[in-house]
């Protein structure tokens, strides 16, 4: 990601939330620099959308609520901050704050493929360090395929599970959830993992 540049000032946390109120595009800020965010396909937006109805039917009637990429998560206070495309929060502070996020259980990004190798990498290695975060699941938008993250007792070491079958169901136990491959492709019209082959190109990661 190409930084934006503004001045030789950096900006403030503040100046950041100020500045994001007034632009037409949305931007990540690493310790005083702004970054901004790539555009999204037709079909990102709407297999998110499906993770989004899911998780607001289950958890809506408990106190939770779920955000949708227009929100910012706070990564390291004053230093680190940006935009997951789906947040989920039950944290009372949360819940009554107006722009910033600070202790979701669950966040979860749609892969496209300007942006699937940084989801992959150094965004997850953002989330780890937010200690609320249990569970980081990766959706691929192009072809159906989800991989888990999930925090165990040891809060540095992390589990991995691949999800690519199109009865695959994703458990999160620890928060009493499950969330369908049927239902996180449902009317979006991507390949079944086991057909991709020719959808891909020498860069493509699986």
């Amino acid at each position: 990601m190409n930084a934006v540049s503004f001045s030789e000032k950096l900006l403030t946390v503040a100046e950041y939330i100020e500045f994001e109120e007034q632009s037409d595009i949305r931007h990540e800020y690493r310790f005083g620099h702004l970054y901004p965010i790539a555009g999204t396909s037709n079909k990102h937006n709407r297999v998110k959308q499906n993770v989004v109805y899911a998780l607001r039917g289950h958890f809506l009637e408990r106190g939770c609520v779920v955000f949708d990429e227009n929100i910012k998560l706070q990564i390291i206070e004053d230093g680190i901050y940006n935009y997951p495309d789906v947040m989920l929060t039950c944290d009372s502070q949360d819940i009554d704050s107006e722009f910033i996020i600070k202790n979701p259980s669950l966040v979860v990004e749609v892969l496209s493929k300007s942006t699937a190798r940084y989801d992959k990498t150094d965004k997850f290695e953002d989330f780890q360090k937010v200690a609320s975060i249990q569970y980081y699941l990766i959706v691929e938008s192009r072809w159906q395929s989800v991989i888990l993250y999930s925090r165990t007792e040891n809060p540095n070491l992390w589990t991995y599970q691949l999800f690519n079958a199109p009865n695959d169901v994703v458990a999160f136990p620890k928060l009493g959830f499950e969330l369908s491959l049927e239902t996180i492709y449902k009317y979006v019209n991507v390949p079944q993992f086991a057909t991709i082959s020719h959808y891909l190109e020498d860069d493509d990661e699986i």
